[in-house]
């Protein structure tokens, strides 16, 4: 029995010819996307502490008012497009408004 057959020697040849590429991916945020962070971290700063106390203590949801107001930021529509009323932003920008309202 042949342990290195022709075919098989051939195959692990080409394999070590193969090169392979590593490329690592950017997670830095650009300007826009930090500014945005920022937004929601200082609206869910100032209105959701207050907020969770009441709806834990109430078991109501969040007040029309607050909904709309966060609407109104673009915070609701962030990866819509534009033509549907959305802010047309990336999913990774809805992620970091999800973020930074959790």
């Amino acid at each position: 029995m042949l342990l290195y057959a022709p075919s098989r020697i051939r195959i692990v040849n080409e394999i070590r010819q193969i090169k392979i590429v590593r490329k690592t991916m950017d997670f830095t945020l650009n300007a826009d996307q930090i500014a945005l962070q920022d937004s929601v971290r200082k609206f869910a700063g100032a209105e959701l502490p207050k907020l969770a106390k009441e709806v834990e203590a109430t078991g109501t949801p969040p007040s029309h008012d607050l909904v709309k107001r966060y609407g109104e930021m673009g915070f609701l529509g962030v990866n819509l497009p534009s033509e549907l009323g959305g802010l047309g932003l990336s999913h990774l920008d809805a992620v970091l408004v999800l973020e930074e309202a959790a």
